[in-house]
């Protein structure tokens, strides 16, 4: 009988963690902008502005890959991005009137002005530059490389100075060195810029996506006319970091239409998603040349659409958004009330190969998300005083983070592995644990239900506790200095 129950255990487990399942969720103050991003160590910082209308103020915070809480601030601003690099934070966005930042004290020289903030992982403050000009700035998205040097657009609405620099309105990109000295600038003229952002490629090459209205702009060498100056219309281009185009393009009018964010494969391929006539979602692939691979209906009957696309080391798509009452995302199909979000995982080649929900009385949408750490994390948001349900698991909005547990390893390879063991096992929950010939570089260890329990990087110990977890069958996973894999079932008695 206990052999049979031992049995119908190990089977019970395995096959829930064949499935993919929300894992946590919690409620993030905040009324307004809300973003996101990770650390490589998969630790999750967050900026969500406190308040719609002036004086403006953001909490930031961070927490670790299970979304403890490790420390919080506020800052009179609103932030509209957060990007987090190898030893920085910097956040982006405006500020009006007098107001102290991290101690130091700013004025706006008419209307607002833009505020560029870097910050160590521990929240102290490395170094802020402001865009000043007789009209409105606005820093309106970021990205680090890996040596921490901060690419930013800044957008105008007259002649502003930012960096050192005197910019003509229009959109200005810069490129701040880890220390907050100007390395790299270039302008373009636009005389009815609404949006820009970028993002950068891993040789540092600039991708540049937004919305104008004039009826002919000038990128780098490239001319691109725009026959709708009343909805406006969106342009890509990619940029070198001074300024030099390997391309640019006008994509079509804003009316009724839309752009995701863009995700670049380590190979200079790129993705993007781009929904029609505010229905269906259509999930593209890019050359490097910007040329288009194909493209694959990925959300018909969205309506609200996808708001944000990533990849992963494996070059996975995670993809998020809205859909109202039923969507239809590749292969995978859901349904939900009113306007509900959906977190989707795609190959390379655009096949869906799993979905997850979070459905509300009314609605609500994923904004962002991450998959640096081993798992993908969402922010979302909703109506205020609703009651998101992701799974078994909830979060109130009006922001609000998720994680998803996935099966990362084949079930059947989560048997005991010769070059790395678990000792005593059975235990009470306290294990050694022990690989051959390689460095423990990540630990996390899964329950029956696919949630990821235990999770430590940058080992230093061969101890593990786990004494105060439900007794039960575990399943370790091991990540050594040369990313490989290695499984072990482990048994708390």
């Amino acid at each position: 009988m206990k052999k049979l129950y031992i049995f119908t255990a190990f089977y019970f487990c395995f096959n829930i963690l064949n499935a993919q399942q929300w894992d946590w969720a919690m409620h993030i103050n905040g009324a307004a902008m809300g973003d996101m991003d990770q650390d490589a160590s998969g630790n999750i910082y967050t900026s969500v502005v406190l308040s719609s209308a002036p004086p403006y103020s953001t909490e930031v915070r961070k927490l670790d890959p299970m979304g403890n809480q490790i420390w919080i601030k506020t800052i009179d601003c609103f932030i509209n991005d957060i990007a987090v690099g190898t030893n920085s934070i910097a956040l982006g966005g405006y500020f009006n009137g007098a107001v102290t930042i991290e101690g130091q004290p700013l004025s706006s020289v008419s209307g607002r002005d833009g505020l560029l903030i870097a910050l160590d992982l521990n929240g102290t403050l490395k170094w802020l530059k402001q865009s000043s000009g007789i009209g409105d700035d606005n820093i309106t998205s970021l990205a680090l490389n890996g040596s921490d040097e901060v690419f930013v657009t800044n957008i105008s609405d007259t002649v502003t100075n930012f960096g050192g620099v005197t910019f003509a309105k229009g959109l200005a990109v810069c490129v701040f060195g880890s220390t907050g000295s100007l390395s790299n600038n270039f302008h373009v003229n636009f005389q009815h810029p609404t949006s820009g952002g970028l993002v950068i490629d891993a040789a540092d090459n600039i991708y540049l996506k937004g919305v104008y209205r004039d009826s002919v702009i000038t990128i780098g060498s490239t001319v691109i006319t725009n026959s709708d100056t009343y909805y406006g219309a969106f342009y890509i281009a990619k940029m070198n970091r001074n300024g030099t185009e390997y391309w640019a393009k006008h994509w079509g009018s804003q009316f009724r239409r839309g752009l995701s964010n863009i995700a670049i494969a380590n190979s200079g391929e790129f993705y993007m998603t781009s929904m029609t006539t505010y229905v269906d979602e259509y999930l593209n692939k890019y050359s490097p040349a910007g040329t288009l691979i194909w493209s694959k209906m990925f959300g018909a009957h969205t309506y609200s659409g996808i708001r944000d696309i990533k990849l992963d080391s494996h070059a996975n798509l995670y993809v998020t958004g809205s859909s109202w009452m039923v969507a239809d995302i590749g292969s995978c199909s859901l349904s939900g009330s009113d306007n509900f979000l959906f977190l989707a995982k795609a190959d390379s080649s655009g096949n869906c190969l799993w979905t997850q929900m979070g459905d509300a009385p009314t609605t609500n949408a994923g904004v962002r998300v991450s998959i640096k750490g081993n798992k993908p994390v969402l922010l979302g948001n909703g109506a205020a005083s609703e009651t998101v349900q992701l799974g078994s698991v909830s979060a109130q909005g009006t922001y609000f983070l998720a994680s998803v547990s996935e099966n990362l390893v084949d079930v059947n390879e989560f048997s005991s592995n010769a070059n790395s063991s678990a000792y005593p096992n059975p235990s009470s929950g306290i294990f050694t644990v022990q690989l051959e010939k390689s460095k423990i570089k990540e630990i996390c260890i899964y329950d029956c239900l696919g949630r990821c329990v235990y999770d430590k990087q940058a080992i230093n110990t061969s101890k593990i506790d786990i004494s105060d977890k439900p007794k039960g069958i575990y399943l370790l996973k091991i990540t050594n200095d040369l990313n490989e894999t290695f499984n072990q079932r482990i048994i708390v008695n």
